[in-house]
């Protein structure tokens, strides 16, 4: 019998505004480039294995911030090379720049809470 459900939060309860799509599309459009939804999200699964692999090894909290920018080119080069687009360090760590200066929330999916309501109501105890 089920008793607790557990849920992560990015991407199950809650989800940027604008999407990771869209602002990663805006800011590679500073500089002519151009992806797909599908491949945005493509390359954002392998520049998280990445930075699982990297936080398994020398975690980012223990980097100066020049190894975090230089982490972060590289993260950045793998979100859009997940659209077939290759481009070098250099233009990678610029975009990357361009996508932090980019304002965005973390907002609640729309149908989080109706069902959070329902497990609850069935005796569920829940957690994050």
């Amino acid at each position: 019998m089920i008793k607790a459900v557990f849920f992560d939060l990015y991407g199950t309860l809650a989800g940027f505004s604008p999407s990771r799509y869209e602002i990663q599309s805006a800011a590679c459009g500073q500089f002519g480039i151009e992806l797909t939804e599908e491949g945005t999200l493509r390359g954002y699964g392998e520049a998280d294995a990445f930075m699982t692999r990297q936080n398994a090894t020398f975690p980012l909290r223990d980097m100066d911030e020049e190894e975090i920018y230089e982490f972060f080119k590289e993260y950045e080069r793998k979100v859009i090379f997940g659209s077939g687009v290759d481009v070098d360090l250099e233009t990678a760590g610029h975009i990357w720049r361009a996508v932090r200066a980019i304002p965005y929330d973390m907002v609640i999916l729309d149908d989080v809470v109706p069902n959070l309501v329902n497990l609850k109501n069935r005796g569920l105890i829940l957690g994050l």
